[in-house]
């Protein structure tokens, strides 16, 4: 696009640098599930294969303010808790390039970063995440600031978990996502006159 001839590395920098950090845009160019890191001006981002991986995610019809659920977050992490929400964070990970899934799940659930803070906001939380691992989702956490909530599961039973989770949670849209294992695409188009 645009004969720019950028490479995959680049394209994700550019768009970091539009975007503040690497979350949703590098997701968007690689596909499939990324983690990424923005240092200073630095990126690094790595994809790891996902697709046995389902996702659901439950959006209430209330909204939520960015602003507002930012403002509940401490500017200030104490040492202790800093390294005990690292060392999740990073099992986490370990995790996801293992695809061990049950610990991913767990580990989704015991964030210290932010779900603590915001759990005023998302009441409905915790009822959530228990009824959607008796139904066998992975693990559920807040999508980013919220009030969308996001559940990770079998990709064979995303459809099952998401039916029973939408009779429980009538005031809520309940949708099932499909992970774009691609990224993005320029496809061209040829358009034949008859």
């Amino acid at each position: 696009l645009g004969n720019l001839n950028l490479t995959t590395d680049q394209k994700v920098q550019i768009a970091t640098n539009f975007e503040g950090h690497p979350d949703n845009v590098a997701a968007s160019i690689l596909g499939g599930t990324v983690i990424g890191a923005l240092d200073g001006k630095n990126v690094s981002v790595v994809r790891i294969e996902s697709k046995e991986l389902g996702v659901i995610s439950l959006i209430p019809n209330e909204e939520l303010n960015t602003e507002e659920s930012r403002s509940v977050l401490p500017d200030v992490f104490p040492f202790h808790e800093a390294v005990k929400a690292s060392a999740i964070s990073n099992v986490l990970v370990a995790a996801f390039c293992q695809k061990k899934w049950e610990v991913v799940g767990e580990m989704m659930e015991r964030d210290h970063f932010h779900e603590p803070y915001r759990l005023e906001l998302v009441p409905l939380l915790p009822s959530i995440r228990k009824c959607a691992k008796e139904f066998g989702a992975y693990g559920t956490a807040l999508s980013g600031a919220g009030p969308s909530i996001f559940i990770l599961t079998p990709y064979d039973k995303r459809q099952e978990i998401a039916e029973q989770l939408a009779r429980v949670f009538t005031s809520m849209k309940v949708c099932e996502l499909e992970i774009d294992h691609r990224g993005i695409t320029v496809n061209k188009e040829e358009h034949i006159e008859l």
